[in-house]
């Protein structure tokens, strides 16, 4: 019984030090074993100093010196965890009582005294409180298909005008090869291959429900190969999916900031000549980018003005990509290609003329 107990103890030292202590918050001797007193464990002191020397030799961190001992690292430090924290704090797709559950489940991976200190600060807000609980089984059965390269079907959701999810399509269950997922405006989609339109899909995950792995191997890997993973998220607004365009814009020099935010810094732009579209400032194409690229680094700047850019960006080209564009007003335009500036033309128009008839 004793050797079972003296197991036991190594275990509870090993806990005692994962929660309780940190360079700040050091355990002497005595208080490890008024701790293991606690826990009806017997010992003495010189037995605990054993017991970390076993510890330390299995990998633990342990620091000892004369005011005591302490567990120096963990898998994650405090600043890691807060990021954590905040991440699933800002993820709208997780509901409220998920938020608080994985927030308690990271507050375990680091002692009491730090983890009471973002606890403590636990917001959770803006959710929905009819959202789907079942994300999460819905993300195990997507990773099981993924790897077993197996297509899946489901029902997909839709709010209605009585705020209600209700089936879309009547209920008829969606076909979809899954390939990845992307996080996108706090919201949760799944990418994946539709064999009906020859196309790459986007799915809200907590939209979907009764969701069934299929015995049909997986669709579409030379379409999902294609895909720079990278910047996929970028081109695709609002995760409208689509054909990529090549886009250029005149862009206000006071959004480079924002072009960069949104696209990264390997968007492609420079300043333009006084007067704006020139013989340099074409559409180019993937081939004459660099070129154009290395004659603006040699920097002929002679006629170079601060208050103008021309950006090149590869995006799929949707009415929310346009409303992108509007939030911005008269510090972008469109330039090419033709038919994307009279599209988005056209849509204004249309809303300017939906906007009189209801005066």
């Amino acid at each position: 019984m004793r050797n079972e107990t003296q197991k036991v103890k190594l275990l509870y030292i090993a806990q005692i030090l994962y929660e309780e202590t940190d360079e700040q918050n050091i355990l002497t001797g005595d208080d490890i074993v008024k701790r293991l007193r606690e826990k009806g464990i017997a010992c003495e002191r010189k037995s605990v100093y054993s017991d970390l020397d076993v510890l330390a030799e299995f990998g633990m961190d342990i620091i000892r010196g004369r005011r005591g001992a302490y567990l120096a690292s963990r898998t994650f430090e405090v600043p890691e965890l807060k990021l954590l924290v905040d991440a699933v704090q800002s993820a709208k797709f997780i509901t409220e009582a998920k938020s608080r559950e994985l927030i308690g489940k990271l507050a375990h991976l680091t002692n009491r005294q730090e983890a009471a200190k973002f606890t403590d600060q636990v917001v959770v807000h803006d959710r929905v409180k009819m959202m789907n609980e079942n994300i999460y089984y819905n993300i195990d059965a997507i990773h099981e298909a993924m790897r077993k390269n197996k297509q899946i079907t489901f029902i997909y959701y839709m709010w209605n005008a009585d705020k209600h999810l209700v089936p879309k399509k009547d209920g008829e269950r969606y076909v979809l090869s899954p390939w990845f997922f992307e996080w996108d405006n706090d919201k949760y989609y799944l990418v994946g291959f539709e064999e009906q339109s020859a196309q790459m899909r986007h799915y809200r995950v907590d939209k979907m429900k009764s969701i069934e792995v299929r015995v049909q191997n997986r669709l579409g890997r030379q379409e999902y190969d294609a895909i720079d993973l990278s910047t996929y998220g970028n081109q695709t607004f609002g995760m409208f999916g689509g054909e990529t365009t090549t886009v250029r814009l005149l862009v206000d020099g006071s959004l480079a900031g924002a072009m960069i935010d949104h696209f990264g810094t390997d968007v492609w732009m420079h300043r333009t000549r006084e007067g704006g579209c020139e013989e340099e400032d074409v559409l180019h194409t993937e081939a004459n980018r660099e070129i154009v690229t290395a004659g603006t680094r040699q920097g002929d700047k002679r006629n170079a003005v601060e208050g103008r850019l021309s950006v090149v960006i590869d995006t799929v080209v949707s009415d929310r990509f346009f409303g992108w564009i509007f939030g911005f007003g008269d510090k972008i335009e469109i330039v090419e290609p033709s038919w994307v500036r009279q599209r988005y033309e056209r849509m204004l128009h249309k809303v300017l003329d939906g906007m009189s008839k209801n005066v």
